[in-house]
């Protein structure tokens, strides 16, 4: 995960919205690429995971993204 100020801005929210550490939402975006969607469950991020993508659910809409770190940390940087 490439750390950027807004990155890290975005990151830093949607994880004080659920009274966790940074660290936390982190090791979910890393764990997610691996395939282990559990912990982005603690964010209020819903996961299926297909073979090279992930249809993710946050904030009420639905998206097939790539199963790359980049793409995970992109949609919650979007949000």
């Amino acid at each position: 995960i490439v750390p950027s100020a807004d990155r890290l801005t975005a990151f830093g929210n949607v994880a004080a919205a659920f009274n966790k550490d940074i660290t936390q939402i982190t090791r979910a975006v890393f764990n997610a690429t691996t395939g282990e969607m559990e912990m982005l469950k603690q964010f209020g991020i819903k996961a299926k995971q297909n073979t090279d993508t992930i249809d993710v659910t946050f904030g009420g809409a639905t998206k097939t993204i790539d199963k790359t770190s980049e793409a995970i940390a992109g949609l919650i940087e979007e949000r």
